[in-house]
């Protein structure tokens, strides 16, 4: 019995290595760079999330996307995704993937059938419309997932924070001083030309 425990613990402290291991040899996660967005209530504005995965052997995607719902709604007909130089909406550049949807969130999961060699960034451009009565400042934007390469090297994580600044409609009275001003420049241009 008192070797039947010894060999349990031998290989218990065996197993507990080598996942020590293979914790410390996970690849590292995927730098994401992120664009802000700003715009007035009502505006549609796409703040850019690019990831880079140059020289990856992509094989599969799975990304949830975040967000405030009653301020933000997501437009996926404006929104587009760019994939090794090709630029397009989410569905058609995409279409092995399967989406689904909520308020305040956004997912997409996907494997391909053919691992495809990236040979640049993915860049996704989620639009968004600022409801109209949006209160002024900034609110955040949450994406996080993974993307898996091949051959079977494993998952790489990426997970950040995209900002949309709502800002002032412009008063009337800034209008009229700015058509005001562009009238008089037109005026003495035209005296000018005389």
């Amino acid at each position: 019995m008192k070797i039947f425990g010894k060999w349990r613990s031998f290989i218990s402290g065996l197993c507990l290595a080598l996942s020590g291991v293979a914790w410390a040899a996970m690849p590292p996660p995927i730098p994401v760079t992120v664009t802000p967005a700003t715009g007035i209530p009502g505006a549609t504005v796409q703040p850019v999330f690019s990831f880079d995965v140059t020289g990856f052997e992509f094989a599969s995607f799975d990304l949830i996307l975040s967000y405030t719902s009653p301020l933000l709604s997501l437009d996926l007909g404006n929104s587009s995704v760019t994939v090794n130089g090709v630029s397009s909406s989410w569905a058609s550049v995409l279409p092995f993937l399967t989406t689904a949807s909520g308020a305040g969130s956004y997912e997409i999961h996907g494997f391909a059938l053919e691992p495809a060699l990236l040979t640049g960034p993915i860049l996704l451009r989620p639009a968004f419309t600022i409801s109209a009565g949006a209160p002024l400042g900034a609110t955040e934007i949450q994406i996080e997932g993974s993307i898996g390469e091949q051959p079977l090297i494993g998952e790489r994580s990426f997970s950040s924070v995209g900002i949309v600044t709502v800002t002032a409609v412009p008063e009337p009275e800034v209008w009229l001083m700015f058509l005001g001003g562009l009238g008089m420049l037109a005026l003495r241009r035209a005296r000018l030309a005389r």
